[in-house]
């Protein structure tokens, strides 16, 4: 995309993550798996509904309170374009609560015609709309502190789930993977220091296990809810303003085992924002060193044996 006036910079950077994300939808199977996709439709409809609520809606709602008001009353001739920019607000918002409704999986297109329909509305503001606003020079000035304290105000009051998630790729049999993931009293030593893993009660592979996980302070208990061997294992929390899970998974992929770490917590009044990206760059860092660990553990045991399928 071409370089924005300051005052639309955000709506634009808006625009790349929609743009990426409606090429995802339009690809279906051919998408690839990148940036935390995947195609599991119901993580695919996690993924669309989380970006609607904390990216779409503050986005929608800069728009319609600054920038939309900005163009009607200097460029009258753009009249047509705003309400049809404005209606497609609307059509997509429709689109969203059929997927809330639908429940999962979706209806067979649907996943497909919301990416058709966020990039062709992408499409027109970036080519039409924009750059007939960006004519008026200084005067769009008087927007920027509107577009961005809207935005910022949106995306607070709907930002309250915290989201976060990793993978990685080890070249180790899927058995030495679940050891380490079960061994709970170790998570803090290849964690990074800004995440706090504290084992609470039995430790190692039972269910009923739990863990205190600090993040930004703010401490949040989980305990170990379900274990299928070779394949996830998932905590649920335990605080009382709070209610979500971690995730482990473990699949099969070329060149090794895929491991997924995923974090999903409502957070009554709290501030998402704040923890969301050191959280997923804590993740990152923290599998790498959970790879290495493997790695080298496996390495160091003679006669480890190879996975059998998922075994």
């Amino acid at each position: 995309m071409a370089k924005r006036h300051s005052s639309l910079t955000l709506l634009s950077r808006d625009h790349h993550h929609g743009l990426s994300l409606a090429l995802k939808l339009r690809q279906g199977t051919r998408a690839l798996l990148s940036d935390g996709w995947t195609h599991d439709p119901v993580r695919q409809v996690r993924r669309v509904l989380r970006f609607a609520e904390e990216e779409l809606a503050p986005h929608f709602a800069a728009e319609e309170e600054a920038l939309f008001p900005f163009v009607r009353s200097r460029i009258p001739d753009l009249l047509p374009l705003v309400e049809r920019l404005t209606g497609e607000h609307r059509v997509l918002e429709a689109l969203l609560a059929q997927l809330v409704n639908a429940g999962v999986p979706p209806p067979p297109g649907l996943l497909e015609r919301i990416g058709i329909q966020l990039e062709l509305h992408i499409r027109a503001e970036e080519r039409e709309l924009f750059p007939a606003c960006e004519a008026f020079g200084e005067a769009l000035d008087e927007i920027g502190n509107t577009v961005a304290m809207v935005r910022s105000r949106e995306t607070k009051r709907r930002h309250r789930a915290l989201f976060a998630e990793a993978s990685v790729l080890i070249n180790v049999p899927t058995r030495a993977i679940f050891a380490a993931l079960l061994d709970i009293e170790r998570y803090g030593s290849w964690w990074p220091k800004t995440v706090v893993f504290i084992p609470t009660g039995t430790s190692r592979g039972v269910e009923g296990a739990g863990m205190d996980v600090t993040v930004h302070r703010r401490s949040i208990a989980f305990v170990l809810s379900e274990i299928q061997q070779d394949r996830f294992i998932e905590f649920l929390t335990l605080t009382g303003d709070s209610r979500g899970s971690m995730r482990w998974e473990v699949a099969d992929a070329r060149g090794g085992r895929m491991v997924r770490w995923e974090l999903n917590i409502d957070l009554e009044g709290g501030r998402a924002m704040d923890a969301h990206l050191d959280l997923a760059q804590a993740a990152h860092e923290a599998l790498g060193a959970l790879a290495a660990r493997v790695s080298v553990a496996t390495t160091d045991a003679p006669g480890t044996p190879t996975d059998e399928g998922t075994s």
